[in-house]
């Protein structure tokens, strides 16, 4: 009987395990990938640079809060997010830091994406031709960390703003 009890428990334990995608010639690690629905949790960006014309007008840092939305990676590549939240922004010009709050409003996007999970890699763009490009940090069945390097460029009236800072932005499943 006592043989019967181990065999029972042992199938209970296996059969609570997730099965996940194992890394064809990977000596057998199991991998999890960014497809499916992650709830937005935050966004920060750090060693912000704005240049006009390529002089330097001011540094910036901003955290999100209130965050809401999703993102949807889908098994045929592309991708749909509709998020919003609060953006905090400090902008410091000329040695004068100045604090400002906007409400982004939960907005819709799609587009592709393009996930190496060798690399660690994943690409996003979106359907107006944005590209968002950087390393999946950490990744869980529960917990998703994308870094990248923002690099923003306008041009009005022939003089060109450059934007540039190093962005995180963290999911949750």
């Amino acid at each position: 009987m006592k043989k019967y009890t181990f065999i029972l428990i042992a199938l209970a334990f296996l059969s609570s395990c997730k099965e996940e995608d194992v890394i064809p010639g990977g000596g057998g690690i199991a991998v999890v990938g960014v497809e499916g629905v992650w709830n937005f949790e935050s966004m920060e960006q750090q060693n912000g640079v704005i240049t006009l014309a390529g002089i330097e007008m001011a540094t910036y840092t901003s955290k999100s809060s209130n965050e809401q939305g999703t993102f949807e990676y889908k098994a045929d590549g592309t991708l749909t997010s509709a998020i919003g939240y609060v953006n905090t922004q400090i902008v410091t010009t000329a040695g004068f830091p100045n604090t400002t709050t906007q409400d982004i409003p939960v907005t819709t996007t799609e587009g592709t994406y393009e996930y190496d999970a060798a690399a660690k890699t994943l690409k996003m763009t979106t359907s107006t031709g944005l590209v968002q490009e950087g390393k999946v940090t950490e990744l869980s069945a529960s917990k998703m960390v994308f870094e990248y390097a923002l690099n923003q460029e306008t041009t009005n009236a022939g003089v060109t703003t450059v934007t540039t800072a190093d962005v995180v932005i963290e999911f949750s499943k």
